[in-house]
Order: structure tokens, then sequence, then C-alpha cells
């Protein structure tokens, strides 16, 4: 079995849409559903692209740098 990758823009991710309420499982790094769910939420609510991806856009509303990773 594989074993998921930890981003570091996923870790911020997480931290950052546990303080907005969006996220409550763990800050783990790995993008699983829940993250996906969140992250949705989040697009949702900002009248974003509702991908449940990291898109740049998502990137830049939350404040974070944006990764290469898609």
């Amino acid at each position: 079995s594989e074993t998921p990758v930890k981003d570091p823009t996923v870790n911020a991710v997480q931290t950052e849409l546990t303080q907005q309420g969006y996220y409550n499982g763990p800050v783990d790094g790995i993008y699983g559903p829940a993250t996906r769910d969140a992250v949705a939420k989040y697009q949702i609510a900002k009248g974003l692209d509702v991908t449940g991806s990291l898109s740049p856009d998502t990137l830049q509303s939350l404040g974070l740098p944006q990764s290469a990773a898609s």
C-alpha cells in the first residue's frame, strides 16, 4: 500500500480551514476526502469555482502561496 504524500501546502490549507471553521479533521498534510469537502465548502462560501481542489484562486483567497501541486 502506498503511503500518501504529505504536502506542506495541504498542511497550511488544513490549518487555515480549521481556523476558519471549515475543517475539523487532522492537520496531516494529506489531501483526503475530509479536506476536499472542506475546500469545497470554503469555495462555495467565498464564491470561487467549486473544484474541491487547491486551485490558484483558492490558495490566493486563503492567503497562501500557490504551489506547483495540482
